[in-house]
């Protein structure tokens, strides 16, 4: 009898074993987001400002100018605009022309002053562009002595 229900037992437990449902694997996606902005920076270098032979211009390009330099970096297609140059130290006066042109990278881009104001965008690439800016102003006649200021803004707007 100890035999049978020793059979018993065993066949009893085995079937428990047998017909128990395993654990099932479960599994789960964790999403992921972000986002990155766009970003833009200048890191500029002045130029410096020439006198023409008959004193009535003040041109980077003269003899003693020299192009301001802008290293500009950014993380997304950009548009550059050129404004004018405005005058920021020295013997005040109105000139009869102003101009920047700024070049780089197969870049050129001119600015005539008081007549369109900015000239159109111009289309950059992602990345770094290195810009040589130029300048220059003219006075219907001679320059008074002095030093004299100027800035050329540039803009970058990220598309």
């Amino acid at each position: 009898m100890i035999r049978r229900t020793l059979l018993a037992s065993v066949l009893t437990l085995s079937s428990a074993v047998a017909f128990t449902p395993a654990a099932g694997a479960v599994t789960t996606d964790i999403p992921f987001t972000g986002t990155v902005l766009s970003v833009c920076a200048f890191v500029p270098t002045a130029g410096l400002l020439g006198t023409t032979d008959n004193s009535t211009a003040l041109d980077s390009t003269a003899t003693g100018g020299l192009a301001g330099i802008a290293v500009l970096t950014c993380n997304t297609r950009t548009n550059l605009t050129v404004d004018a140059p405005i005058q920021t130290l020295g013997p005040s006066f109105t000139p009869t022309a102003a101009s920047a042109t700024v070049s780089g990278n197969g870049l050129v881009n001119n600015v005539l002053s008081n007549l369109t104001g900015p000239a159109a965008p111009v289309a950059l690439p992602i990345g770094v562009t290195t810009l040589n800016v130029n300048m220059r102003v003219v006075k219907d006649d001679f320059l008074e002595a002095g030093a004299y200021g100027y800035k050329v803004k540039l803009t970058a707007t990220p598309q």
